[in-house]
């Protein structure tokens, strides 16, 4: 997924397509707010049924999303 982002950017207009960089720095900010909203939002709000359920959403929709892509 990420060398089709990468593809995708330095085909593009964006000034941010001669600094590659810029997708790894959005690729941490992500995972560091998935980090810090686990414990302070997800986990005292759902049980793990819950998660379960969601995270079973989320996988699927991500394998349709690269399936169509």
């Amino acid at each position: 997924m990420s060398v089709y982002a990468q593809v995708q950017l330095a085909h593009s207009s964006l000034p941010e397509k001669r600094n590659l960089y810029f997708l790894f720095a959005s690729s941490n900010l992500g995972a560091f707010t998935a980090l810090l909203a686990y414990p302070f939002f997800i986990e005292p709000n759902f049980d793990t049924s819950a998660q379960l359920l969601q995270l079973e959403v989320l996988y699927a929709a991500l394998v349709l999303c690269c399936s169509w892509l």
